[in-house]
């Protein structure tokens, strides 16, 4: 029965079936001298070769694949054959084989070649005559390549046929079995085929055949580690060949495999993986390598509870894939991971183990308990007696019960409520804030509280009112001072304690004088000396406060809160002088009165005098920051809510482009701002620290600025600046190389 079919689908190649024709007799092999790219090749003599069947580990040439493409020519040992038959059983039970592309110079094919088989779409390609031997008998689509003069004796009925030849070939009456195809020809040879002797039997010609051209690869070569993956990508040209798709096939799959272009390494070796469109084809060479080590940056470490860790392994070569690199714990009790990140869970010991196929690395971890860091909101602070504020402490990475102390309780004293700290001055002096944990494990941090009284709080109670001149009164004429500061009843700060001192303080108390002028700091450098003021840190509102009505610019908006801690900023601009003092020159455009500020310097010359003013002083002095500018301009705590610097009107407290005539002024002519700062509104901008950017209406805390930029805000506004660049709020920026006569500097410590 067997022999039978077989020579019936030899003869008539028609029947439509597709199953296992497995002979009942065993199959003659035939020995092969050598497989290039999957196929068996037998050396027939010195010129010539043909493909035959081989059954290696219960395989053959091409199971498993659905292209194949026999070359025409085959190189081996340094000889090249061409390839000129297909022989008997050479694709026996190749059951996905869909696409067969087959080259004129196979002379014969030998009986049952493509017994088992589907093969749908046959590619007749090369150059010069056809003539077919045993043709699988379904093909249901035929490509003939323009370069086929000549088929004879196909004996196919295919339902598409695709001929890119310019000029029809030569047919027989077997070449077709019936003519009910539709055939694509040439656009430019359509008058040709519907003309020619068997090509124009078929009834439905079309001219939109374009044969591919070419097969590019997105590379042409690679390196993986086995078990990595890659995506080739293919791309037929033109763009509208037909087919304009590709098969993948490997010429090795125990090293590599592909699917649709996603390449799978398999085993240590090198191999092509080929895309193929008809006859054109590109090759990507795959050089697969076996990882070497496995290693990680620690081998040891130890960490707390909760605490979390990284660790990175290297595979020795580059390339591994991370899906493959598999973390693991010995004790998820003690310490979990998670790619790399180890977290602390219990106290104890275990091994980290990172693996990439057999190949591992080990970290040991040791557990400990978690230390526990307090941490307050505060770290200096100043109040008057019978006044309070709060602490907000913090605790990290594990909440712990607090215990808070006082290390003076007559000068302060601290409490617990709901979490915060609140702090109350009972009399002058300093005293030590400790917030600690209950059971001694957790670092504490402190507070440094200063308890102060105020000139003209006689009787030391916090405010200075009506009660303090009656207790003065009563001081001088009982001399009893048992309940009077004699610090605070000098009101005059002459030296005595006398009725000049009731004067004094009943002209505070009218409004007429600030009993407690702004505390500064003298420093003198090479003869020079310069004040730097005191600024009690505190909240206010900065950017466009309602104050600055409709001058307020875009760059000002949204007004936020800002806390700041307690710093010094210079009581005047830098002069001249104290420029000249400590840089041996002076780069001002308008000279002549070493008291005027120092102007036309970059922001990166102030640096650089900064620098040098430190190395000659031991401090640390720098540019305030933009938050500090602003605050200490509005008068920090005791901002008025004033337009400019010190006042509504800018012509008591700012040279600016209406009185300056065009010029600087000697620092400290107009009148300061609550402060005691001069100029915080015009004689020349002042450089800051930071860099120029857009605000945000998020309440911050002794904030920087931002990170990164191109530009420096300068503030204040200048001799030349109209009165609304002057304001507190008003802001500008440029690179830090920029200088001009009208932008100078302040110091900040």
């Amino acid at each position: 029965v067997y022999g039978i079919v077989a020579a019936y689908r030899e003869v008539f190649q028609i029947l439509p079936i597709s199953y296992d024709l497995t002979p009942a007799h065993t199959v003659s092999k035939e020995e092969y001298d050598f497989i290039k790219e999957g196929i068996a090749y037998k050396i027939t003599d010195s010129n010539t070769v043909k493909v035959t069947y081989v059954d290696y580990i219960s395989d053959n040439n091409y199971k498993g694949l659905s292209s194949a493409q026999v070359p025409e020519m085959v190189e081996y040992n340094g000889s090249v054959y061409q390839v000129s038959d297909i022989g008997e059983y050479a694709f026996w039970g190749c059951a996905s084989l869909r696409t067969l592309i087959i080259p004129p110079s196979i002379c014969s094919i030998g009986a049952n070649a493509f017994l088992g088989t589907n093969i749908n779409t046959l590619c007749i390609v090369g150059n010069g005559d056809w003539q077919a031997g045993a043709l699988p008998f379904n093909v249901n689509t035929l490509y003939i390549g323009s370069g086929v003069t000549s088929i004879q004796g196909l004996h196919v009925n295919p339902s598409a046929i695709y001929s890119f030849a310019a000029v029809p070939p030569e047919c027989d009456e077997n070449t077709f079995l019936g003519y009910n195809a539709v055939l694509h020809v040439p656009a430019t040879s359509f008058t040709d085929y519907f003309m020619a002797d068997y090509w124009c039997n078929f009834a439905d010609i079309r001219n939109d055949a374009v044969e591919p051209a070419s097969v590019s690869l997105n590379r042409t070569d690679a390196e993986m580690m086995i078990g990595n993956t890659m995506t080739l990508s293919a791309s037929v040209t033109p763009n509208n060949a037909t087919p304009n798709t590709v098969v993948w096939t490997t010429s090795d799959p125990q090293v590599a495999i592909v699917d649709n272009g996603m390449v799978t390494a398999i085993g240590e070796g090198e191999c092509d993986i080929v895309a193929t469109c008809l006859d054109k084809r590109a090759a990507c060479h795959v050089a697969v390598v076996n990882p070497v080590s496995v290693t990680l940056d620690q081998t040891e470490v130890t960490i707390e509870q909760t605490q979390q860790v990284t660790l990175t392994a290297t595979i020795s070569p580059e390339g591994a894939n991370v899906q493959d690199i598999i973390w693991s714990t010995s004790n998820a009790a003690v310490a979990e991971v998670d790619n790399g990140l180890v977290t602390g869970i219990g106290l104890g010991e275990c091994d980290i183990t990172v693996s990439y196929h057999d190949k591992q690395a080990v970290c040991h971890v040791t557990v400990i308990e978690t230390t526990i860091y307090i941490t307050l909101d505060k770290h200096e602070a100043r109040v008057l007696p019978n006044h309070m504020f709060t602490l907000t402490p913090t605790t990290s990475p594990l909440e712990t019960s607090l215990k808070v102390t006082s290390s003076d309780p007559n000068v302060a004293v601290a409490r617990l409520v709901n979490g915060v700290v609140q702090v109350a001055g009972r009399a002058e002096g300093t005293t030590m804030v400790i917030v600690g944990s209950v059971d001694g494990t957790a670092i504490p941090d402190t507070c440094l509280v200063t308890v102060y009284t105020e000139n003209g709080d006689v009787n030391c109670d916090g405010y200075v009112n009506i009660s303090d001149v009656t207790d003065l009164i009563d001081y001088l004429l009982s001399g009893n001072g048992d309940s009077v500061s004699q610090t605070n009843a000098d009101c005059d700060k002459d030296g005595n304690v006398n009725i000049a001192d009731v004067t004094t303080l009943i002209d505070y108390l009218l409004g007429g004088i600030d009993l407690n002028p702004p505390m500064t700091e003298t420093f003198t450098v090479n003869g020079v000396t310069f004040n730097m003021v005191f600024v009690e840190g505190g909240t206010f509102t900065m950017g466009a406060t309602e104050e600055q009505e409709w001058d307020a610019e875009w760059d000002e908006y949204p007004a936020h809160q800002v806390t700041l801690s307690s710093y010094c900023i210079g009581e005047t601009e830098v002069t001249q002088a104290l420029w000249q003092a400590v840089m041996g020159s002076n780069p001002s455009y308008f000279t002549g009165d070493q008291n005027r500020p120092v102007e036309s310097v970059s922001w990166d010359d102030c640096l650089t005098f900064i620098t040098k003013l430190n190395e000659l002083t031991g401090k640390q002095f720098r540019l305030p920051t933009e938050a500090e500018w602003e605050f200490a301009a509005r008068g920090g705590t005791k901002g008025q809510g004033y337009k400019y610097a010190g006042s509504n009107y800018i012509n008591e407290v700012a040279w600016y482009d209406y009185n300056s005539r065009s010029t600087t002024h000697t620092v400290a002519t107009k009148a300061p701002n609550g402060l005691g700062l001069y100029d915080m509104s015009g004689n020349v901008e002042e450089w800051i620290q930071v860099w120029y950017g857009s605000y945000s209406n998020e309440s911050q805390t002794n904030p920087t600025g931002p990170a990164l930029g191109s530009d420096r805000v300068f503030r204040g506004g200048g001799w030349n600046s109209y009165s609304w660049g002057c304001r507190v709020s008003s802001r500008l920026g440029y690179y830090p190389a920029y200088t001009h006569f009208n932008l100078g500097l302040r110091l900040a410590l």
